[in-house]
């Protein structure tokens, strides 16, 4: 079963403050949320699910990007102990995976468990996209049904059920989103980062 849960170890993650990770990347992850979801819902025209619709390019993009994260965690993982002190715990910006936890997890233990959560994301949206245009067409007749009457109110219930799957669907691509950028940022610049040092002052030797 461990297999299965082990790449959420990502969404325990805390920051200094005790904060997870993924409340940290909260906002920027319902802002571009909304921005996906809103012209589906507002405009019924919008191609979500058809082919080459939204859905058709984003399980697409996902399926290329699993080859990517998935690359990008065997390189950290098999990156020399000396690039960047990969092995030290980090000291600016400390990650814990536990509150109460002492030690801050190591740049190579951050990187691996974000990438690993990234290659499972990619993953998961690729097969759920591959389900959405499958039996998305099964689907199509209920938008023509009457609304569902509940306590004196109609309810559309075949547009509250496509919304809900369109914000839901929105929230995981752009939590994938967000959580590739830290993953670039981290790749490109924090994974060498060294902490500063002060150097000897020089002799009057050395000066001359």
């Amino acid at each position: 079963m461990i297999v299965f849960i082990s790449p959420f170890k990502y969404l325990k993650l805390r920051n200094e403050r005790g904060t997870r990770l993924v409340f940290r990347d909260l906002f920027p992850i319902l802002a571009i949320a909304l921005v996906f979801t809103a012209p589906f819902v507002v405009f019924d025209q919008m191609n979500f699910s058809r082919a080459a619709g939204f859905v058709d390019r984003m399980g697409s993009l996902a399926a290329v990007l699993t080859g990517f994260y998935i690359a990008a965690l065997v390189a950290v993982a098999s990156f020399s102990a000396s690039i960047g002190d990969l092995d030290s715990p980090i000291s600016n910006g400390k990650i814990f995976l536990n509150i109460g936890d002492e030690d801050s997890l190591t740049r190579r233990e951050y990187i691996c468990a974000m990438f690993g959560f990234l290659s499972f994301l990619s993953l998961f949206i690729a097969i759920v996209s591959t389900f959405i245009l499958i039996v998305a067409p099964a689907f199509a007749d209920l938008h023509d049904r009457s609304p569902i009457e509940f306590a004196g109110h109609s309810i559309p219930i075949f547009e509250v059920a496509r919304g809900s799957i369109i914000g839901i669907y929105c929230v995981i691509v752009s939590a994938m989103i967000v959580t590739t950028f830290y993953g670039l940022y981290y790749l490109t610049d924090r994974i060498y980062a060294k902490p500063p040092k002060i150097l000897p002052k020089p002799t009057d030797s050395e000066s001359d």
